[in-house]
């Protein structure tokens, strides 16, 4: 089933959740349980953003972008399909998408999906060629501000 794009507050919420699970605010994670109009639960968001943001820095590390020509793209996208690190990457976003789609919306459950998303993003953002200072907290950051001026 293909992912949903998130909404500018769906992912602005996602980005919320993450910052409160690392700097552990309970309250601030139980406000963001509540599903808005059109949204969906929280853990369920946190896997959808979580594989978008896997799937960019993948992208970013075997130099995919809007530039290349049809053949370098054809070439890139080999690189990442016969990788090990890639498929190991998909398979985790599977993972936790499914994970995130049978949790309920305990305080718990929504904190233990986040922090395995911060934990995938951090070492998919080690490995990867992305220039980066090696910290997922000030990606998290950047991409909340990117977020709210779009």
């Amino acid at each position: 089933m293909p992912e949903r794009e998130l909404s500018r507050d769906e992912v602005l919420r996602v980005l919320a959740a993450l910052e409160a699970v690392r700097t552990g605010g309970d309250d601030g994670l139980r406000a963001l349980l509540a599903v808005g109009r059109g949204g969906q639960p929280l853990a369920q968001a946190v896997a959808a953003y979580t594989s978008a943001g896997l799937g960019q820095l993948l992208s970013a590390g075997f130099g995919i972008h809007d530039g290349l020509g049809p053949e370098e793209l054809r070439a890139a996208v080999e690189r990442v399909t016969a990788g090990v690190g890639a498929r190991r990457t998909r398979l985790l976003a599977d993972l936790l998408a499914a994970w995130a789609q049978r949790a309920g919306d305990g305080l718990e459950q929504i904190r233990t999906i986040a922090l395995t998303a911060l934990t995938a993003l951090q070492a998919v953002l080690d490995f990867s060629l992305v220039p980066s200072t090696g910290e997922v907290l000030p990606m998290i950051a950047q991409l909340g501000a990117t977020a709210l001026a779009t």
